[in-house]
């Protein structure tokens, strides 16, 4: 990822759950594609532990290609946020104050919506994606100007919350003619081929899973 684009997250380490929705009011922001059999009901919320900050664009270039594939129903996009966070999107609010937690039903419609996506991508239809996401999807960013004591100023462009952060990721893989591929031992999706530093025949995110793998091979014979 460039160096124009620098954005920073935030996951509570003491994990996430899931709580009753109540009462609530249907979402009045909706995703650009949405899935009619979603229902709401419940909400991803944070336990209040301390925040661990890290660069997904950086550190999980795969995310959103991972997002997209996610099961359905609530513990897959729990797993997810213990891991990565809340998204962003579908906040319930508090007098006024942003609350620790997001509807179940925007994130499902938003996995949904990138699964369409990422579909497109893989059937060689790129053009066409890429007009529908010019068309349906606006990811929310930010632009600053570093004035750094000396040197050159520079321009930093980021996004402002993890599915823009992800959209993000959708973009650059339709313009950049990236290509991702699963990883053979855990979930995690990464890219390969010329320009990202991974040999077309690369299968395994990292060495801790070819190690792995390569152990499991042995035992089993």
């Amino acid at each position: 990822m460039d160096d124009l684009f620098h954005f920073e997250w935030q996951v509570d380490q003491g994990g996430y759950e899931i709580v009753p929705a109540g009462d609530d009011p249907p979402a009045i922001e909706r995703p650009a594609f949405e899935d009619p059999h979603i229902v709401g009901g419940w909400y991803i919320r944070r336990k209040g532990g301390p925040l661990r900050a890290y660069r997904p664009l950086e550190s999980a270039p795969g995310l959103a290609r991972l997002f997209a594939s996610l099961p359905r129903g609530p513990q897959a996009l729990l797993d997810f946020a213990n891991e990565f966070g809340l998204l962003g999107v579908g906040r319930r609010e508090h007098s006024g104050e942003p609350a620790w937690e997001e509807r179940g039903d925007r994130w499902h419609e938003s996995v949904f919506g990138f699964g369409l996506v990422v579909r497109d991508i893989d059937s060689g239809n790129k053009r066409a994606m890429a007009s529908a996401f010019t068309k349906y999807v606006a990811p929310r960013m930010t632009v600053r100007i570093e004035v750094p004591p000396t040197g050159r100023l520079s321009l930093e462009v980021a996004p402002i919350d993890l599915m823009s952060a992800m959209w993000l990721q959708i973009a650059r893989e339709i313009t950049n003619e990236t290509k991702f591929r699963k990883c053979l031992r855990c979930p995690k999706w990464f890219p390969y081929g010329p320009g990202t530093g991974h040999k077309a025949t690369k299968h395994f995110c990292g060495d801790t899973c070819r190690q792995a793998w390569n152990r499991q091979k042995k035992r089993e014979g």
